[in-house]
């Protein structure tokens, strides 16, 4: 019998299931994605700066810290920086290596999006299936938390959605473990860059700009909006 994921769902051979894998990784990646984003609204009055703020009748005189900002590159440090821990840890116990990226001899949030993307790219699997439960699921929630915060810093609020009325392709899991097709639909987000369609109702399924963007993708999802 499958063991239960964090989230409920059947996680297999693992202690996560493979969508709250996919999420984990998802997560990390954009979290060093906006990381020069959430820093350069580190002296930024908005979202949730503290600009004009007084202090005993008297109009404080310095920098202008985003607290909204500070809150989440502190939460993103802490995860980041935490799940290395658990994994040097895991590695020592097991009397395997453990060779983590230079720039993580010194504990820095300015090595907070490298070490992001590396735990990313080549860890996401201990993760998954070799760590214990109990810390993988607190991983999840405190990723999750995190990149959320990023997210009401560096898009929320300046972002401009245009809906695409085209179904996502996605699948998730149900409570039984089958694959099933997700309700959400795309909508793309407009800025300075060519965006990725997102789903309305899970934000992990994506299709960048290098497939939307090709002329038999346009012509095969016209086709099928036009037969809906």
């Amino acid at each position: 019998m499958s063991n239960p994921c964090q989230c409920g769902k059947p996680a297999h051979d693992g202690v996560l299931c493979p969508q709250c894998g996919d999420d984990l990784r998802n997560r990390l990646r954009l979290i060093a994605d906006r990381w020069t984003d959430l820093e350069a609204a580190l002296t930024s009055s908005e979202p949730g700066g503290e600009k004009g703020r007084t202090k005993n009748g008297m109009i404080e005189v310095g920098t202008t810290l985003n607290e909204a900002a500070v809150k989440a590159r502190r939460a993103c440090t802490d995860v980041v920086w935490f799940m290395l821990q658990v994994l040097r840890d895991d590695l020592d116990s097991a009397r395997r290596p453990f060779t983590p990226p230079p720039t993580s001899v010194n504990r820095s949030q300015d090595d907070t999006p490298a070490l992001a993307l590396w735990l990313a790219t080549w860890h996401v699997g201990h993760f998954t299936h070799d760590a214990d439960p109990e810390s993988a699921a607190e991983i999840v929630g405190d990723v999750r938390r995190a990149e959320e915060l990023t997210y009401v810093v560096c898009v929320k609020g300046r972002e401009r959605k245009v809906p695409t009325g085209l179904p996502c392709e996605g699948h998730s899991t149900s409570d039984t473990g089958e694959r099933v097709k997700c309700g959400g639909v795309m909508s793309a987000t407009l800025g300075d860059r060519m965006p990725d369609l997102v789903c309305s109702e899970d934000r992990t399924h994506r299709i960048p700009p290098d497939v939307w963007s090709r002329n038999y993708w346009k012509r095969a999802h016209t086709e099928r909006s036009g037969r809906g």
